[in-house]
């Protein structure tokens, strides 16, 4: 299954919905587009959805940790949601845990902002 996402909008919060497998590419580039059409429309509070992605590499993780720098530097906050239980390297996951908050309750999460 190839990556895509869905946006919704949650009260204040944008919320990308993540499905498929993000690897190199396709998978990166998409959510790349989609971070900076966000901050172009002035979204302030992102939330990314990995609830239905099955798979992210480290070229994801080195893009969310990208998008983390480009959103706080435009005045967003970034947060994840269910990061999916197949990551490529843990060590990674840890560095992105520990680099952008992440929660596993969607109300829970929309509440934090």
């Amino acid at each position: 299954m190839s990556a895509r996402s869905v946006l919704r909008i949650v009260g204040d919060v944008a919320v990308v919905d993540c499905y498929g497998s993000f690897k190199l590419g396709e998978g990166t580039n998409m959510f790349r587009e989609a971070l900076n059409d966000l901050l172009k429309r002035r979204w302030r509070y992102i939330l990314i959805n990995f609830t239905d992605a099955r798979y992210i590499d480290s070229s994801t993780v080195t893009e969310l940790l990208n998008a983390r720098t480009k959103a706080s530097d435009s005045g967003a906050v970034l947060k994840l949601l269910n990061l999916p239980k197949r990551l490529q390297d843990p060590g990674l996951a840890l560095k992105l845990c520990s680099e952008i908050e992440t929660l596993d309750d969607e109300a829970k999460a929309l509440a934090s902002f």
